[in-house]
C-alpha cells in the first residue's frame, strides 16, 4: 500500500488542481518502477495498492524501495516549496487479498510514523506437514 505524505496539505496551500497534478505526477513515477505485468489501482484519495505478480521475494522489498527514491525526484509545477514523498506498506506472500491489504494497510502506518519510509514483511506459507521450524 502506497500513501502520499502530507498530501492534505498540497490541496489546502496550493489547490486540488495542483493535488490532481501531484497524482498523476506520483502514478507516472510509479509506473516507471514497475513491470507490465504488475497492477497498480487507486484505493482511495492518496492511496494506492499495487501487486507484483510473481515477484521474487528477494527483489520485492527493493523494488518498493526504489518506487520511494524515485518519488523524490518529482517536480510538481506551481507547488515550489512542496517535494512530494510516500510511505509504503508491503507484504510479500500469498494470503487472502483482504487479509493482505489489512496486513499492508497496517505496515503503510508502520512506514507513516518515519515518514517517507518503506515497511516490509516477507510472510510465508507454512509448510505442507504444518511443522513450522
Amino acid at each position: 500500500m502506497i500513501d502520499v505524505d502530507n498530501f492534505k496539505a498540497v490541496n489546502d496551500t496550493y489547490g486540488h488542481q495542483a493535488g490532481d497534478e501531484t497524482l498523476r505526477l506520483i502514478v507516472r513515477g510509479i509506473i516507471d518502477c514497475i513491470r507490465s505485468s504488475d497492477i497498480l489501482i487507486r484505493y482511495g484519495g492518496d492511496e494506492f495498492l499495487l501487486f507484483f505478480p510473481s515477484i521474487p521475494s528477494d527483489i520485492f522489498a527493493s523494488r518498493l524501495e526504489e518506487i520511494r527514491r524515485r518519488m523524490e525526484s518529482i517536480t510538481v509545477p506551481g507547488c515550489p516549496n512542496f517535494k512530494p514523498t510516500v510511505s509504503i506498506g508491503g507484504v510479500y506472500g500469498a494470503h487472502p487479498l483482504a487479509d493482505a491489504i489489512h496486513r499492508a494497510d497496517l505496515k503503510m502506518y508502520d512506514a507513516k510514523h518515519e515518514r517517507n519510509h518503506v515497511s516490509v514483511s516477507i510472510l510465508l506459507p507454512p509448510p505442507h506437514n504444518g511443522i513450522l521450524m
